[in-house]
C-alpha cells in the first residue's frame, strides 16, 4: 500500500468512528430533548380567572413554563370555589375534570391555594395515579403535616405580624384591633394563625374576629367604630349569609365608611382604599411553585422555598393615608407609596433637565469668556498680545460653540462629527459663492448652532422611530422658534448668525417652508446654506427613523429640490464642487458614519 493509499485510507476510518461516535450521541440527546417536551404539567388553581391573586400565581408558574418553551404541554383548570364550595359541587368538578382530563397522563400538578390542594389530596389518586403535587401558597400548615397525596407545599406564611405592629404603632392609643373575615377554608386558616400571634403584639389590645357576619353586619359594625380602632381586612369573598362578593367588592365598601385606617396584607387588596401593610404576591408564589414542581418532575432535590416565596414589600397607599391625616414621615424609610402624585421635576424632567444643561453649558461659555476678557485687560500691553489673545477668544468660541452643538445633537444620538461636517460644508459653499472670511468664519462657527432649539423637544418625540403624529410634528416644529429665543440675549455678530441660522434653516426657497414661511433671498444667506449642508448630511448618514441613503440618490434629491426647497444657485455650486464636499466627509467620517458611495 503506497503512502497516499495509506493516508486515504486511515482518512476514511476516522471519518467513519466520527460518524458511528456522534450518531449515537445526537440520538440520545434528541431523545433526552423530546422526553422533557413530552411533560404534561396540570394547573389547579383553587379561585376563578377573575381572582388577581390566582391570576398573579398563574402568569408567576407560566413565566416560569415558557422559560422552559413547554407551555403548550401545559393544562390549566379553575375550581372557583370563592364563588362555590361544597360537597355536591365537589363531585360534579370531579366529574368534570376526569371527562376533560381523563386520558392525559399528567407528569406533575401545582396547586395554588389551600382548596385545590385539599381537593387533589382527595381525588387526585384516583384521577392521576401517583404523581408529583405541588401545592403554593399554603395557609394554616406552618407546624402541620400536609394532606395525604401532597408531595410538598410553599406555605405562604402571610406577614400578620409585621403588619399589625405596625398598625399598632400608628394607632397609639388603640385598644380593640377588628380582625375581617369571610367564612372560606382559607380565612379560618389565617384566623388561627393571627391567634398565635396575638401575644406578641400587645397585652393592651382586645381583638376581635368578625367572620360570623352577613355582609351588611360586617358594614354596620365597621361604620360604628372609633377612630382609634385598628381594623385588620383577611380576603374576603363569601359572608356568613352565603353571599359572594367579586375581588375588591367588600375592601371598598368597608374603606367608605371606616373611621380608621383598613391594613392589608397582600398586594391584591391595594388600590381599593386600604392603607397598605406588608403586602405578599402572588407572582412570587407561582414562581416558586413552577421551579419546585420542575425540580420534582426532573427527580431533582426540592429545596425549602417557604421563606423565598415569603418576599414581601411595605406597601403604602399614599392618597388614603393623607385622607386619615397620616403624615409620610410617620412610615419607615423602606416604606413604598403608590399613588403618591409626581412632583413638580418628576412632571417637567424631560424638560427641565435639558434646560438645565443649556443653561450650565451657556453659562460655562459666558464664564470662559469673562475670564478670556479678563485675561486680554490684563496682557493688553502690546499690540501682538492684543492679536493673540483676540485669536485665543475666537478659538474659544468656535471650540465652545462645535461642543454646544455637539451636545444637542447627541439628544437625538447622533456624533459630534455630524456639526462638524455642516460646519465645514456650509464653509466651503460659502468660499465657493465669494463670501468675505470674516463671513466664512462667522457662517462656520454658528452653523454647528442649527439644532440649539431641539434642546426644548421631548425625547419621546426626538427620537421617535416612526413617523411623527400631526401633534407631535407640531411640537417638533417649534424647534426653530426656541433656537431663536434661545440666542436672542446678545446681537453680537457670531450669536446673531445662530440665531438666523437656527430660525430659518427649515425655510424654503419657494416659502412653504417654516416658521414665517420666508421665501427666496428673504431667506438668510447662511441658513440657505446650513440647510442644504444639514439635509444633504443626514440623508446621507443613518437616523433612528432611517438608513443612510447611497450618495447617488441624495444628489438627485437635490437637484430635484433645487428652485423649490434649496437656492437653486447653491445647489448649482454645491454638486460642481462634490469633490472637495467627499474630502470633508472622508475627515470626518467617525464610528458611525456609513461608506462612501460613489455616485451613478
Amino acid at each position: 500500500m503506497s503512502d497516499r493509499s495509506r493516508t486515504l485510507f486511515f482518512f476514511k476510518t476516522t471519518i467513519l468512528l466520527l460518524i458511528l461516535l456522534t450518531v449515537p450521541f445526537s440520538l440520545w440527546a434528541r431523545s433526552d430533548s423530546m422526553q422533557i417536551m413530552s411533560k404534561n404539567i396540570l394547573i389547579l388553581n383553587s379561585y376563578g380567572a377573575d381572582y388577581s391573586w390566582t391570576n398573579s400565581q398563574q402568569k408567576g408558574a407560566m413565566s416560569v413554563f415558557h422559560n422552559l418553551d413547554i407551555s403548550n404541554t401545559i393544562r390549566v383548570a379553575y375550581m372557583d370555589s370563592k364563588s362555590l364550595d361544597t360537597d355536591k359541587y365537589h363531585k360534579y368538578l370531579l366529574e368534570i375534570l376526569q371527562e376533560k382530563f381523563g386520558g392525559v397522563r399528567f407528569d406533575g400538578i401545582l396547586a395554588t391555594d389551600n382548596d385545590a390542594m385539599l381537593f387533589l389530596s382527595k381525588y387526585a389518586h384516583d384521577l392521576f395515579g401517583d404523581i408529583p403535587i405541588l401545592a403554593t401558597g399554603i395557609n394554616g400548615y406552618r407546624d402541620r403535616e400536609l394532606p395525604q397525596g401532597i408531595t410538598y407545599a410553599i406555605k405562604e406564611n402571610a406577614s400578620h405580624l409585621a403588619t399589625l405592629q405596625e398598625a399598632i404603632r400608628l394607632q397609639s392609643n388603640a385598644k380593640n384591633c377588628y380582625i375581617l373575615a369571610d367564612i372560606t377554608t382559607t380565612s379560618k386558616a389565617l384566623i388561627s394563625e393571627i391567634q398565635q400571634i396575638e401575644q406578641q403584639l400587645s397585652t393592651k389590645i382586645t381583638f376581635h374576629y368578625l367572620n360570623n357576619l352577613s355582609f351588611e353586619e360586617l358594614i354596620a359594625q365597621v361604620a360604628l367604630g372609633s377612630p382609634d380602632d385598628i381594623y385588620y381586612l383577611l380576603p374576603f369573598f363569601k359572608d356568613a349569609a352565603g353571599n359572594s362578593f367579586s375581588e375588591g367588592r367588600v375592601a371598598r365598601s368597608l374603606a367608605q365608611v371606616s373611621p380608621a385606617p383598613i391594613f392589608v396584607s397582600w398586594n391584591f387588596q391595594l388600590n381599593k382604599g386600604t392603607l397598605g401593610g406588608t403586602v405578599l404576591s402572588g407572582y412570587n408564589f407561582g414562581v416558586a411553585g413552577a421551579t419546585a414542581l420542575l425540580d420534582l418532575i426532573n427527580g431533582k432535590p426540592v429545596t425549602n422555598l417557604s421563606e423565598e416565596s415569603n418576599v414581601a414589600e411595605f406597601i403604602i397607599d399614599y392618597e388614603v393615608a393623607g385622607r386619615y391625616g397620616i403624615k409620610t414621615s410617620a412610615f419607615p424609610r423602606d416604606v413604598k407609596f403608590i399613588n403618591k402624585p409626581p412632583s413638580f421635576i418628576d412632571k417637567h424632567i424631560e424638560v427641565l433637565l435639558p434646560g438645565a444643561i443649556i443653561i450650565l453649558i451657556l453659562t460655562t461659555i459666558l464664564v470662559l469668556i469673562a475670564k478670556m476678557l479678563k485675561k486680554e485687560q490684563i496682557i493688553n500691553k502690546t499690540s501682538q498680545q492684543v492679536l493673540r489673545l483676540k485669536e485665543e477668544i475666537i478659538d474659544t468660541q468656535r471650540e465652545l460653540v462645535t461642543t454646544l452643538g455637539e451636545v444637542i445633537e447627541s439628544r437625538s444620538h447622533e456624533t459630534g462629527n455630524h456639526v462638524k461636517r455642516v460646519a465645514q460644508f456650509s464653509r466651503l459653499i460659502g468660499e465657493k459663492i465669494g463670501l468675505s472670511k470674516e463671513d466664512l468664519d462667522l457662517l462656520e462657527m454658528a452653523s454647528p448652532l442649527h439644532d440649539v432649539g431641539k434642546i426644548g423637544i421631548p425625547d419621546a418625540i426626538l427620537n421617535s422611530p416612526a413617523k411623527l403624529s400631526d401633534t407631535d410634528y407640531s411640537t417638533m416644529k417649534q424647534h426653530t422658534s426656541i433656537g431663536k429665543s434661545i440666542l436672542q440675549f446678545s446681537n453680537r455678530k457670531l450669536l446673531a448668525a445662530a440665531r438666523y441660522i437656527a430660525h430659518q434653516h427649515h425655510e424654503r426657497w419657494n416659502g412653504t417652508g417654516y416658521p414665517q414661511g420666508k421665501s427666496g433671498e428673504e431667506i438668510h444667506i447662511f441658513a440657505r446654506i446650513t440647510t442644504l449642508a444639514d439635509v444633504y448630511d443626514a440623508l446621507s448618514n443613518k437616523r433612528s427613523y432611517k438608513e443612510a441613503w447611497p450618495e447617488k440618490r441624495v444628489l438627485e434629491y437635490l437637484q430635484k429640490e433645487s428652485g423649490e426647497y434649496f437656492d437653486p444657485e447653491l445647489v448649482r455650486v454645491f454638486i460642481e464642487n462634490i469633490d472637495e464636499i467627499r474630502e470633508i466627509r472622508l475627515k470626518f467620517m467617525g464610528d458611525t458614519y456609513d461608506e462612501i458611495q460613489e455616485a451613478g
